[in-house]
């Protein structure tokens, strides 16, 4: 997932048709066309839920970029509604979630849920005491977050949740970088707020 930054120089023709090429890539990869399409207008792997609106940029050519689609499940979202896609920041891997849950909860609610996977599913989780930022776009409220410290494969990490409901879909970033690095906070607080629906000019296309 790319840096979200202005271009210093227009991107050439061989950039635009190379981001171009990997977002196609991503999105072939995880059988998702019916329900993400290529965006891309410069050096940087765009592509847009359809559903959502929800906009996810990569790196040219990391293969660990993704999209991922979550199997249906009754009486849970239907597929295409329950989506997700991720990639590096730095050292900072961020995914992001875009979900319309039948009965609409409330995004307290989600909060609280994806809070509690965290130390769930990762035994030893403490919960993050330091002050933690969000962004936000326009007139949108600040998300909710909240965070853990953890080891996670040999590495002391900071885990980040931050959650925003924005009409009918629930908008989630999960966020894992270097503990003590304050990069892993903005660089995800930056990347939810650009993802979000309207933040890049393109809602409603």
């Amino acid at each position: 997932m790319a840096a979200a930054q202005e271009q210093d120089t227009p991107a050439t023709a061989a950039e635009i048709s190379a981001a171009r090429a990997h977002a196609d890539k991503v999105i072939a990869a995880a059988e998702a066309g019916p329900f993400f399409e290529n965006i891309t207008v410069d050096a940087t792997p765009t592509v847009r839920h359809r559903g959502s609106d929800m906009t996810c940029i990569f790196s040219v050519d990391d293969p660990r970029d993704n999209i991922r689609l979550f199997p249906e499940r009754s009486p849970g979202p239907k597929r295409g509604d329950d989506v997700s896609c991720g990639g590096w920041l730095g050292d900072t891997f961020v995914s992001l979630y875009a979900t319309r849950y039948p009965g609409t909860p409330s995004r307290e609610a989600v909060f609280q849920a994806a809070m509690a996977d965290v130390p769930r599913n990762t035994p030893g989780a403490r919960l993050h005491e330091g002050e933690l930022s969000t962004a936000t776009v326009g007139d949108q409220a600040a998300p909710l977050i909240g965070g853990y410290d953890m080891e996670l494969g040999g590495r002391q990490v900071l885990s980040l949740v931050i959650v925003q409901h924005i009409g009918e879909w629930s908008f989630k970033a999960r966020a894992t970088g270097p503990q003590g690095d304050d990069s892993v906070n903005l660089l995800a607080s930056v990347a939810f707020a650009l993802a979000l629906p309207g933040a890049r000019g393109n809602a409603g296309q």
